[in-house]
């Protein structure tokens, strides 16, 4: 007890001495752990992204958020693996002193750090870590993410659903990756808005995929659902291409597909003889990412900064010029680093104001929860879990050219979507959406044949009440006879519905 007390009050004095030192106008020292890989052709390595750090810290002492006279030190140590990736943050606490730990961008190295700077209550920021797994903050209790998981879009399909009046589908996924976070997501938000999985058709990264069981797969999520979750991420072509051979390109089905960055303008030209079937499937898929920017404005802003954080690299603090050397590019993903420092600025600011220990992780994720403020690509906006709030670009591929298209963006959380140039576009017979269930059902199990004598059936939609009159041969003669009735009945499937 006695122990404990100290060490209490020492964190008190702590505090206090810090809040002193800033308002008498001495410097304050900033310290970031920063776990990255140094590996250049990462496209999320040292090299093409560190600086977008000191480009935010620049903008806080601009803003007026945090004091001239701070300073920034960070501290980086080249992690590639899940083991370095944990004995660097003993380094980082233990060894360097710092502040808060910022990364890694890798969802399998940052899991268990989560893990450990949650045991510790030290405050633990990602940029880029997607898994969604992070999601739940009873574990990582103080982590904050300023990516927006992609396992958001399952919201964001929900307000789809709700759009075109869909009550079901069926998924087939690979089982890793972000295609394993989308699937997640949708699964949760279906489940929470009593929308209806079918099947869910999962394999393994490792999985031998011929022709013959890309063919059995599809063929069981034919037999329930129209609407497909296909995320398959390399072999997305083959599965279209197969698709089609299986008569799943004809406008009655919807392939939606769910990624973090923007597709191809013509993902189906690979100048392979199978190029027209391609091109034919495409005309039915639905593709989903991240919106990397809201406005001409911010994408202006997001150019500028993207060449900014190559050519910052070469200065001080970081001194490295290998990207610029070598003529590689930041990766659009870097908007999320300088969000991730902008917003822990906010928080220095705020223990500052309010004498609060700045290492108090727990406190840390509490703050940043429902916290807005600009950043580089548009609005960050921070939900309730303190993970940031993406929002997302809607393709589809049209025209006689079959490109790609964004037809429209989602706003207020992903519960609305806003069509753009015209919306959406069907390559149905009456260029309206396609029904999630055939109108007879997938097995005829929706039509209902009456049997007005052994050699005459009446048929009709269910739902809808008809006089029908017929004439019919009855069995006891050769006589024709009229047979008047009233029938709850449904019509049969017509050609075109799919099934047979």
């Amino acid at each position: 007890m006695p122990n404990q007390l100290l060490w209490t009050l020492t964190m008190h004095l702590i505090v206090y001495v810090s809040h002193i030192t800033n308002t008498c106008g001495e410097t304050q020292e900033v310290k970031i752990g920063l776990l990255l890989s140094k590996f250049c052709c990462n496209y999320k390595s040292l090299s093409n992204q560190a600086s977008a750090i000191s480009i935010a810290f620049e903008k806080l002492r601009a803003d007026g958020v945090l004091p001239k006279n701070t300073t920034l030190k960070p501290i980086w140590r080249d992690t590639l693996t899940e083991s370095e990736g944990v004995g660097n943050v003993v380094k980082f606490v233990q060894n360097d002193g710092v502040d808060i730990i910022f990364g890694s961008p890798s969802s399998m190295i940052t899991v268990p750090v989560a893990f450990l700077t949650s045991y510790w209550n030290f405050p633990h920021i990602t940029w880029s870590a997607n898994s969604y797994d992070l999601t739940d903050k009873t574990k990582f209790t103080t982590l904050v993410r300023t990516v927006g998981p992609l396992s958001e879009s399952g919201r964001l399909l929900v307000t789809l659903f709700k759009k075109f009046g869909w009550k079901q589908i069926a998924l087939l996924y690979i089982d890793s990756g972000m295609c394993e976070y989308s699937a997640n997501g949708l699964k949760k938000e279906f489940g929470v808005n009593n929308l209806v999985i079918m099947q869910s058709v999962v394999y393994p990264r490792n999985a031998e995929l011929t022709d013959a069981i890309i063919d059995e797969y599809l063929s069981l999520v034919k037999q329930t659902s129209r609407i497909i979750f296909l995320c398959t991420e390399d072999h997305t072509r083959r599965f279209v291409v197969r698709a089609c051979e299986l008569g799943m390109c004809n406008g009655d089905f919807v392939f939606i597909y769910t990624m973090i960055y923007v597709t191809a303008q013509f993902p189906w030209k690979l100048g392979l003889p199978d190029d027209a079937i391609a091109k034919a499937g495409y005309k039915n898929m639905v593709y989903i990412s991240r919106g990397q920017w809201v406005d001409n404005e911010a994408k202006r802003r997001m150019d500028e900064f993207l060449i900014d954080v190559v050519d910052r690299m070469a200065e001080p603090p970081w001194n490295d010029s290998y990207a610029k050397n070598n003529n590689f590019s930041a990766d659009i993903g870097v908007s999320d680093l300088h969000d991730a420092m902008y917003l822990y600025g906010l928080w220095l600011n705020h223990t500052t104001d309010n004498e609060l220990d700045h290492k108090d992780g727990a406190a840390f994720l509490n703050f940043s929860r429902g916290m807005h403020f600009e950043g580089i690509s548009g609005p960050c906006d921070i939900g309730i879990n303190g993970d940031r709030v993406p929002y997302f670009w809607v393709h589809q591929y049209v025209g006689s050219k079959v490109e790609a298209r964004m037809v429209a963006i989602s706003e207020n959380m992903n519960t609305v979507i806003n069509d753009i140039d015209g919306g959406f576009i069907w390559d149905t017979a009456d260029g309206m959406a396609p029904r999630d269930v055939p109108k007879c059902g997938f097995y005829n199990e929706l039509c209902l044949v009456y049997q007005a004598t052994s050699s005459t059936t009446l048929e009709a939609e269910i739902g809808k009440e008809y006089d029908t009159t017929c004439v019919a041969r009855t069995d006891r003669g050769n006589r024709d006879a009229k047979v008047q009735g009233r029938h709850w009945v449904k019509v049969k499937p017509v050609e075109g519905d799919g099934v047979k």
